[in-house]
């Protein structure tokens, strides 16, 4: 009579315990003079079309801090180049061109605009004259380089 081979019993996997979790970075509320120093030029091309009714956003490159709030206690440090639209614009992000803002401070454009952004970020609003100027639509870039709450 033959055997039957015998079934290998499957063996039971013993998990490992998952590697403890590294500590977060704490989320730094400003860039360093490094970072800043590194930023790229702004680059505000000449808009063709016509011109939006509603206020445009985009980010040109996401951040890594805490996100600004609507909030009246929040203070921003910015650099920003701005053109009508149709207009191009080229300038050194570097150029010693800092503004601080609360946020109950700024133009409407900002002020809808803003909220959302993140420390290191670079965002672009295209404003209708509505919400930026009774001259006309302007396009801004705006780097936030700190973001304070009092």
């Amino acid at each position: 009579m033959a055997s039957k081979p015998q079934q290998q019993q499957p063996q039971q996997q013993q998990q490992q315990p998952e590697p403890a979790a590294r500590p977060l970075e704490p989320q730094r509320s400003s860039m360093t003079k490094a970072e800043i120093a590194a930023l790229p030029e702004y680059k505000i091309a000449a808009a063709e079309g016509p011109v939006p009714e509603q206020l445009e956003i985009h980010d040109l490159r996401k951040g890594f801090g805490p996100a600004v709030t609507s909030s009246p206690r929040d203070i921003l440090l910015m650099r920003f180049a701005s053109a009508y639209y149709g207009e191009a614009v080229r300038m050194p992000a570097t150029r010693d061109r800092k503004v601080r803002f609360r946020m109950n401070e700024m133009v409407d454009a900002w002020k809808e605009g803003l909220p959302g952004m993140r420390v290191g970020g670079r965002r672009e609003l295209i404003a209708p004259d509505a919400t930026a100027s009774k001259n006309g639509t302007l396009i801004y870039q705006i780097d936030l380089l700190a973001l304070q709450r009092n």
